[in-house]
């Protein structure tokens, strides 16, 4: 039987998270404000010390930063950044570059826009992938969040579309319910908690 491939994206495959380096470079780019950029940053480093949940920080960004505007601006903008500097995890691309070629399913999970995991996969040549869906309305402007992207939400992506022995590659306790379905897992620099954690798995590290 063949692979699927479950690959986390933040902190995974890119060693950040690639909403924070797009809000970076929003900043650099002076389409942020320098309160709006450490107003943004507190709530992302809030939500990392578990004392926001992570709706309420797409929530939170969405109508303070994208809704009413044009999803075209930012993906032009989003494009500029990722096709130049993604600092990708090179034992990651290697995985994935040798799973690839055995012709297994790989599939981006994240919880970041879709509009942003949608450039990554396509600079990967990744036809599958998802994210917390930023929704447009007929104009072509952020209206709405639809479906966010947690870690229960990628367990129920993947209860829904594979068939196939599955593989889980993360770096995130965040991505629990997800692995505990999988066949196989491999952990990308997880943290002393999270190794801890799972230590009695024998999960396989990567790198």
């Amino acid at each position: 039987m063949n692979n699927y491939v479950a690959v986390d994206v933040d902190g995974t495959l890119v060693t950040s998270n690639i909403s924070f380096l797009f809000g970076k470079y929003l900043y650099k780019r002076k389409m942020l404000s320098l309160f709006s950029a450490l107003w943004m940053s507190s709530l992302y480093f809030l939500h990392q010390a578990g004392l926001i949940s992570l709706k309420t920080l797409h929530k939170t960004i969405f109508s303070s930063l994208f809704k009413g505007k044009s999803l075209q601006l930012f993906e032009q903008e989003a494009e500029e950044l990722f096709s130049q500097a993604t600092p990708f995890r090179p034992e990651v691309i290697k995985e994935l570059k040798m799973r690839k070629e055995k012709g297994e399913r790989i599939v981006l999970l994240s919880a970041s826009p879709d509009f942003l995991v949608r450039i990554i996969a396509k600079i990967l040549s990744v036809p599958e992938w998802y994210g917390t869906e930023y929704l447009v309305d007929a104009q072509g402007n952020f209206s709405d969040l639809g479906q966010i992207m947690t870690g229960e939400e990628k367990a129920s992506v993947v209860k829904r579309e594979c068939q196939e022995h599955l593989v889980a590659i993360t770096d995130s306790k965040q991505d629990l319910p997800l692995v505990l379905l999988a066949d196989e897992v491999l952990l990308v620099a997880p943290s002393y908690a999270f190794r801890r954690k799972v230590r009695h798995k024998g999960w396989k590290r990567l790198g």
